[in-house]
């Protein structure tokens, strides 16, 4: 069986190097919104939120700047964006009224 920590992506491009599959999927939302979805699953099947990247990204970091940048481009947070913050705020990963 698996970790909880899950997997670390490998050294796939500069940015994402030492990325959880969490952050990595959550990083791949901008491209791809089904991403989101994928992150989500991950934090229900036990992924660990609060674990950080080699970087110092982490998942309340990464929501946090991608819900600012949908904010100050004034583009519409995707519905599976909005399912995965929701999560994230109901589990303390990123404070309510952010």
């Amino acid at each position: 069986m698996a970790s909880r920590s899950f997997f670390t992506m490998p050294c796939a491009t500069a940015d994402s190097a030492g990325y959880s599959l969490l952050l990595y999927r959550t990083a791949m939302g901008t491209e791809d919104h089904l991403a989101y979805s994928d992150a989500l699953l991950l934090l229900e099947r036990g992924a660990d939120p609060n674990r950080s990247a080699a970087n110092g990204v982490t998942l309340g970091k990464m929501l946090n700047d991608y819900r600012r940048h949908f904010h100050a481009t004034h583009k519409p947070e995707p519905a599976e964006f909005v399912a995965l913050w929701n999560r994230a705020q109901q589990h303390g990963v990123v404070e309510q009224g952010q």
